[in-house]
């Protein structure tokens, strides 16, 4: 781990930077995030990264492309490919805590700017669809069932 970060809220999840992209010379970047129960982004498309997600504490649902429900609790991992729209959702009545690793990194930068500008969803959706493109997200219509 890269050390002491700060805790910050970005999509309504708290977030802190474990392993920058900086320190692995931009091959990948680990944000560890906290979700309250029903928690969880916006359906969402990635075009520079893969995600995979390790689910620490409690239950949470990820759906790709709107088809697939994948159940994951706790010691769950769930990998997320460039391209493919997905979701996810804290699933359970307690808070959710996941390690989020992205490939290459970079994608805790989106995060840290939503944070820095005190951008809400659904308040600020026009200027996050604005700054994600920045990074290659882009959004869809709601995926969960």
């Amino acid at each position: 781990m890269d050390g002491e970060s700060p805790w910050f809220s970005a999509f309504g999840l708290r977030m802190k930077v474990e392993v920058t992209t900086a320190s692995t010379g931009g091959t990948m970047s680990a944000t560890r995030v906290i979700s309250q129960p029903g928690g969880g982004p916006p359906a969402h498309v990635h075009t520079h990264e893969d995600e995979v997600f390790l689910i620490l504490r409690g239950h949470y649902r990820f759906w790709q492309k709107g088809e697939r429900a994948i159940e994951a609790p706790a010691g769950t991992l769930v990998q997320q490919h460039k391209g493919m729209v997905h979701q996810y959702r804290n699933v359970s009545d307690v808070e959710g805590e996941h390690i989020l690793f992205c490939l290459p990194g970079g994608l805790e930068e989106l995060f840290i700017a939503v944070a820095n500008e005190g951008l809400a969803v659904p308040r600020d959706m026009k200027r996050v669809v604005d700054l994600s493109a920045q990074y290659g997200v882009t959004y869809q219509s709601s995926i969960d069932k």
